[in-house]
């Protein structure tokens, strides 16, 4: 019978499956729902990666730390 791999070994594996930049960062302590755990963190690193792409180098973080947050999403994004 195959088994299923841990968490971390499935979620180190996802860059298999990624045709594009791709950075695998671990935040300890923080579970599924990052942006809302420590948007502080999630923030950094996306500019980081917006800016790795972009070639900006003076990205600022957004004003509200939840910005990026899920959970402030509205429905129709």
């Amino acid at each position: 019978m195959p088994t299923t791999p841990s968490g971390g070994m499935a979620a180190e594996g996802t860059v298999d499956f990624i045709a594009a930049p791709y950075r695998f960062e671990v935040l300890p302590g923080v579970g599924h729902f990052a942006a809302d755990q420590a948007p502080d963190r999630v923030n950094e690193l996306l500019l980081q990666h917006v800016a790795a792409l972009s070639g900006v180098t003076d990205l600022q973080a957004p004003a509200c730390p939840k910005m990026l947050s899920c959970s402030n999403w509205s429905k129709t994004t």
